[in-house]
């Protein structure tokens, strides 16, 4: 099993439905939640795991690169 191809489909899979989603439908697992607010945070882990493996940090306070502004627009969000 190649896990980088596995998460590059699940993700794809995740943000074509969230192109689609209402933004500020809740998330029954993520009790206050939005939509929109899973989708940030999905977003902000594989900035996360993608900056590991681009710098090759040891550790995640290794990583130098600034941490990404949550757009303000949903569509720019997915």
């Amino acid at each position: 099993m190649d896990a980088l191809e596995v998460v590059r489909r699940e993700g794809d899979v995740f943000y074509r439905q969230a192109a689609t989603a209402d933004p500020e439908l809740g998330v029954p697992n993520c009790p206050g939640w939005v939509v929109g607010d899973l989708v940030w945070h999905l977003g902000e882990v594989h900035w996360f795991w993608s900056e590991i493996i681009e710098t090759r940090a040891s550790s995640p306070d290794a990583i130098g690169g600034a941490h990404p502004s949550r757009p303000g627009e949903y569509a720019d969000l997915v």
